[in-house]
């Protein structure tokens, strides 16, 4: 049985962060799609 308990609302704060390169890019999209399945939602700030 599955639970929904609740959903997560996650905002990352890239403030400071000069690079990304495509591994570290791919990662937040793998969590919104994710927290998308799940009801919540993925935000970045500061690009």
């Amino acid at each position: 049985m599955n639970a929904k308990v609740g959903s997560a609302k996650i905002i990352v704060n890239l403030e400071g962060v000069n690079f990304i390169d495509s591994t570290a890019l791919s990662t937040p999209v793998r969590g919104l799609k994710l927290c998308r399945e799940q009801g919540g939602d993925l935000r970045q700030c500061s690009l």
